[in-house]
């Protein structure tokens, strides 16, 4: 509803993933338009075999573009040479740090800090959320790695303050007031 969307603070469509085998002028054009009439801030892709002219038709369409780190599920789309190569050859390209795709490649989370030390100057937003052993996207109050992930949301947004985008899979109001307060009480 569009009274509920007006009182959001910070806004982030993400764009679906690029297919050859769809058209991608009409989803192009789509996106385009939501960014518009929500004036979202950020839209973020997937940067999987995305071809480079995919990536300035995007941007010619003024959609603010954001690529976000992978998790394991996928061959590409996550290592910092291969992102910081995207953002360096199309510099409108900004960054989403996914922490629950970090801790997936290095539960340590040494990866995590690294990506955001090499792009805290391109981060658009984080995308927040755990893991249980049902669920890869759960939330991080109920997460069995919300300590790595605290940790590492303490390290990033003591060094830049950047929006969170709650990830996680939710039931119910109660559940994102919970998980709301939970990071609030955590990260002060």
């Amino acid at each position: 509803n569009g009274k509920f969307i007006d009182g959001l603070r910070y806004r982030s469509l993400h764009l679906p993933d690029y297919s050859k085998d769809r058209d991608m002028l009409l989803g192009i054009r789509d996106s385009q338009k939501i960014v518009k009439r929500h004036k979202v801030e950020t839209a973020v892709l997937h940067p999987i075999e995305i071809p480079n002219g995919y990536l300035e038709m995007v941007n010619s369409a003024e959609i603010p573009l954001a690529i976000e780190n992978m998790g394991k599920q996928v061959k590409s789309g996550f290592r910092l040479e291969e992102l910081l190569r995207i953002m360096e050859n199309f510099p409108f390209v900004k960054f989403v740090l996914d922490v629950q795709h970090a801790y997936e490649h290095d539960p340590t989370m040494d990866y995590a800090r690294t990506l955001f030390d090499a792009t805290k100057n391109k981060l658009a937003h984080l995308h927040v959320s755990g893991q249980t052993k049902e669920e890869t996207h759960a939330l991080v109050h109920k997460a069995d790695n919300a300590r790595e992930i605290i940790d590492v949301l303490g390290y990033i947004i003591s060094r830049r303050k950047v929006p969170i985008i709650l990830e996680g899979v939710y039931s119910s109001t109660t559940e994102v007031k919970e998980e709301i307060d939970f990071l609030r009480k955590e990260l002060e």
